[in-house]
């Protein structure tokens, strides 16, 4: 476990020199892989030497390394790729966690402390981390947007409104899945921007707004979707958030909330290790259902249901 973090920096390194890029046109030595990439040859032999111990590449008898399928993923084309997750998590998010002390005896986030500005202020004023980072939400969301699209009953709804919606990842699949919807992306205005750029999103079926969902949330949409965002704010932020929403539905309209939550105590979970990143970057957390139905009742809402899934948990509310 202690060692962990030397795992992380090794992927970090593989994926932004790009080497399973280069590796996805066959097994190459680390002395050509180091003048096409511009580092020293003799340090990239043993990252890779290491990594192919870890089952990521595998070292030909004549030395070459080659792609094994557990590295394949680290190609920036790979239909499941991970490249900008590494990118994101070893790069500004695992320098934040050199402050974690900080922030269990001070308060604040680790990210503040080391960085001196909270992370989505970070990535305001970074385009090119901004890029990483939505991409990385794009790449964590793989599994998850069709365990949506497949689980909960879209039949009733006529327009949906994903919020916190990123570049439209879950969106986009949620239209191309029934035909019948229509539908909203609401984010920040650079992200809404970025979603614009890639042209996923059918223009004539879907519009996209800009704003700040703590401040209000549109109308016109008669199911609400907010996914993998709540974890990501203190709980009088989400009650802001959560009653936008609410103001935002029309008579009969149901919110989706999408998280992974904390379950039973004493099991290994990812959500434990993610709620600690949370508290580590921007200063949110993970929570229980039960927490989830609290927030939503200070809010105006009711919880109505809770679909556990290996991927994420789908919670529905209505107006209380």
């Amino acid at each position: 476990m202690s060692a962990g973090a030397w795992i992380n920096q090794a992927l970090h390194a593989v994926a932004r020199f790009g080497v399973a890029d280069l590796l996805g046109h066959g097994p190459a030595s680390a002395d050509d892989l180091a003048a096409r990439l511009d580092v020293q040859p003799r340090p990239l032999y043993r990252l890779l030497r290491a990594l192919a111990g870890l089952g990521v590449f595998h070292q030909e008898p004549d030395g070459r390394f080659a792609l094994t399928p557990l590295g394949a993923p680290l190609r920036t084309d790979a239909p499941n790729s991970v490249r900008h997750t590494l990118l994101m998590l070893g790069g500004e998010q695992y320098r934040a966690w050199a402050s974690f002390q900080d922030a269990i005896r001070l308060g604040g986030t680790a990210f503040a402390h080391h960085h001196g500005v909270g992370v989505f202020e970070y990535y305001r004023d970074r385009p090119e981390e901004s890029a990483i980072f939505n991409a990385a939400m794009r790449e964590l969301s793989r599994d998850e947007d069709p365990i949506i699209s497949h689980t909960h009953d879209f039949a009733r709804a006529t327009r949906v409104m994903d919020v916190g919606g990123g570049t439209g990842g879950l969106l986009s699949r949620l239209l191309a899945d029934h035909a019948h919807l229509s539908g909203v992306l609401f984010d920040q205005p650079a992200t809404v921007g970025l979603a614009r750029d890639r042209g996923e999103l059918p223009v004539d079926r879907c519009v996209l707004v800009g704003g700040d969902f703590r401040d209000t949330v549109p109308r016109g949409a008669d199911l609400i979707v907010v996914k993998n965002t709540l974890h990501n704010w203190a709980d009088d932020d989400v009650v802001a958030i959560l009653r936008n929403c609410r103001a935002a539905l029309p008579a009969g309209g149901e919110l989706l909330v999408c998280e992974r939550t904390i379950g039973e105590p004493n099991q290994p979970s990812f959500a434990h290790l993610l709620d600690l990143h949370m508290m580590a970057t921007p200063g949110g957390q993970v929570r229980t259902v039960g927490e989830h139905a609290a927030l939503l009742r200070e809010a105006g809402l009711l919880l109505t249901g809770h679909v556990p899934t290996a991927a994420i948990d789908i919670m529905t509310a209505s107006p209380a």
